[in-house]
């Protein structure tokens, strides 16, 4: 049953991202909505509201970057969502196939360089929500759990630095607007 259910699941995410290819934005949004939900998987987020902020903004900048519609960020969440439980639920010692699932990691690797860079901007952007909102034990398993996935499985290792940046000014310029639309609380 879990076979089926995984190879369901697969088939609709590969339909929805080739359904958008001319919009490379759709895949790197699922993508970066799967890790995040596979990481939270491993270890949950203090609040929902971290995990809301972190969507926010992935939202926010791959519709400037890639003019993505709403219904592309809803698909996109929906699938990248599915395909992390579908693979998780299958077996959770496979990260590797599930980063081969999602088609940005080994041979069929379906995003450009620019797109790989994006997603590891996107990842690092969650990383520093973490970083300011949540204990120091879960944002060290983000650290590393991200840096590994932009090393090891994105072959990132000379772009990381530079996306690392990228995603600390991303969230340093949208920090304010985050907050005020997912307010953490006050325990946090």
């Amino acid at each position: 049953m879990a076979d089926n259910e995984l190879e369901n699941v697969q088939e609709a995410f590969d339909e929805a991202c080739s359904q958008h290819d001319e919009n490379e934005g759709v895949r790197i949004l699922a993508a970066v909505m799967a890790i995040g939900k596979w990481f939270r998987l491993e270890k949950e987020l203090t609040h929902i509201e971290i995990w809301r902020q972190a969507r926010s903004l992935a939202s926010t900048i791959i519709r400037d970057a890639y003019g993505t519609t709403e219904e592309q960020h809803l698909l996109s969440n929906q699938i990248g969502i599915d395909m992390a439980k579908s693979y998780f639920k299958d077996n959770p010692s496979n990260y590797r196939g599930f980063m081969k699932g999602l088609g940005i990691t080994g041979a069929g690797v379906e995003l450009s360089t620019e797109g790989k860079g994006d997603l590891i901007t996107l990842l690092y952007c969650l990383n520093n929500i973490v970083m300011e909102y949540d204990t120091e034990d879960v944002y060290e398993f983000y650290s590393n759990a991200i840096h590994t996935t932009s090393v090891d499985q994105l072959e990132g290792q000379d772009i990381y630095d530079e996306c690392e940046e990228m995603g600390e000014q991303m969230f340093v310029a949208w920090k304010e607007k985050l907050l005020e639309a997912f307010p953490i609380p006050p325990d946090a």
